[in-house]
């Protein structure tokens, strides 16, 4: 090589056997390096612990290598001791994350939960309170099969006027009342033993035909048609009223548990008010039937005021309408059929043969005379406590009970009239004719001037 050509290749030229020196050495210390970095080793170690980069011998034989690349470090064991990701991981979250804001967002958590609890304790307690909010009256009640009860009517509605106790049968309309003591009905006592032959009992006891369609048996047919299916407070309350037509005013339990539930037991009471007028106009067709079937005499008012009574059966134990003037209280019920009374027939008396002499001979005292009962002695018990009644006689079985009702009879079925000093035996001749005891013209008995 001459002269020009060493000049050309400059100062810098590094000989080619330098050069792959210097390539081994570099290809060495990038091993070791990626051993250290993946955890190549055939020794069972846990992978997760710190590792050297290589062998001893490695690492004495490249010693000038690495201490090359780790210029700069503290010492060559800590250059090659590697942190897991675990490590690095916490160190970052402690220098990102001081304590400071540790505690600020565990303020916020506690906060929140704090007030996801008072929220869900005053949820809890909304759904307690609607569910023992006072509600109206369940509609299609489960309720017992009623076939008879007693139930006392103390209405003064216009279509129905009617204060006492009835007793009746569903089905077959079969019925008693008993008129009020106080009331317009006190002496009304009736009795249809099938729903369509009506009996009276009088003033002496004894029953008397009554006309059907005559006024009081006509309004107790109308009552039983309003009771008759009254069993839950569906009868009131019907369903197409319940489309938001009623609202309850107040609800408050009545009685106690230990009380007989026929007789003033457990109840509770339902004060409501009715938008009749809106229903009215809403459905007409219904509101004619509320008028018929629910309440007699209810006008289409917007705040109709209304309290229902329930048992502990759910069963609709009383109804008062203060604007209507409709109002009963169910008494009992039963699931047996009822059976009214049925007068004997020494206890009846036919008024449309009172003015008639029926051929039944009676004898008393010597004193002979006709009776229009069935039997004498029929006539005598029933003519003996008459003749008690208007003081003639102090007891029936005394001959002067007999002397009486004999005397007065004889005289009523007589051609001439008679004068009395005592009133009592006017009194008696007019019972006697009214009982049929001694059918007769009762202007044959006079009271003396």
């Amino acid at each position: 090589m001459t002269v020009g050509e060493r000049d050309a290749s400059g100062p810098d030229e590094v000989p080619e056997q330098q050069t792959s020196t210097d390539d081994a050495a570099t290809a060495t210390t990038l091993g070791a390096l990626s051993d250290a970095w993946h955890g190549e080793s055939t020794d069972d170690v846990d992978p997760n612990e710190p590792r050297l980069g290589a062998s001893a011998a490695s690492a004495s034989a490249s010693a000038p290598i690495a201490e090359s690349v780790t210029r700069g470090a503290a010492s060559g064991a800590a250059a090659n001791v590697y942190r897991s990701r675990d490590d690095r991981n916490r160190s970052v979250y402690r220098r990102a994350n001081p304590w400071y804001r540790r505690l600020a967002r565990g303020l916020v958590a506690t906060c929140l939960l704090g007030a996801a609890a008072i929220g869900i304790y005053v949820g809890a307690r909304y759904v307690q309170d609607w569910l023992d909010r006072d509600q109206i009256p369940a509609a299609g009640a489960e309720v017992p099969a009623i076939r008879s009860t007693s139930i006392l009517v103390t209405s003064t509605a216009d279509a129905i006027p009617l204060q006492g106790t009835l007793t009746f049968d569903v089905d077959t309309g079969a019925y008693e009342f008993v008129g009020l003591a106080g009331s317009p009905n006190a002496a009304d006592n009736l009795t249809s033993p099938d729903g369509v032959e009506v009996l009276a009992r009088n003033a002496e006891g004894l029953w008397v035909p009554v006309d059907p369609s005559s006024p009081l048996p006509q309004t107790i047919d109308r009552a039983i048609a309003y009771l008759r299916d009254d069993a839950s407070a569906d009868a009131i309350l019907t369903n197409r009223l319940r489309r938001g037509y009623i609202d309850l005013i107040d609800q408050v339990d009545e009685g106690d548990e230990g009380d007989d539930a026929e007789v003033g037991g457990p109840r509770t009471r339902y004060e409501l008010s009715l938008d009749l007028g809106a229903f009215a106009e809403a459905f007409p067709l219904q509101w004619q039937d509320f008028q018929e079937t629910a309440i007699p005499g209810a006008d289409a008012d917007d705040n109709h005021a209304v309290t229902l009574w329930l048992d502990d059966e759910e069963v609709l134990a009383g109804v008062d309408d203060p604007a209507a003037g409709w109002a009963w209280q169910r008494l009992t019920f039963s699931t047996e059929p009822f059976a009214a009374t049925t007068p004997p027939a020494d206890q009846t008396v036919d008024p449309s043969t009172s003015a008639q002499i029926i051929e039944v001979q009676c004898t008393v005292t010597g004193v002979s005379w006709t009776t229009a009962l069935a039997t004498c002695d029929a006539a005598v018990e029933s003519g003996t406590a008459f003749a008690v009644q208007a003081g003639l006689a102090d007891d029936v079985a005394s001959p002067a009970a007999e002397l009486a009702v004999a005397t007065v009879c004889s005289n009523l079925q007589g051609d001439e009239p008679r004068r009395y000093e005592n009133e009592g035996y006017v009194v008696l001749a007019g019972l006697l004719v009214d009982a049929g005891v001694c059918p007769g013209d009762t202007a044959l008995v006079q009271l003396a001037d």
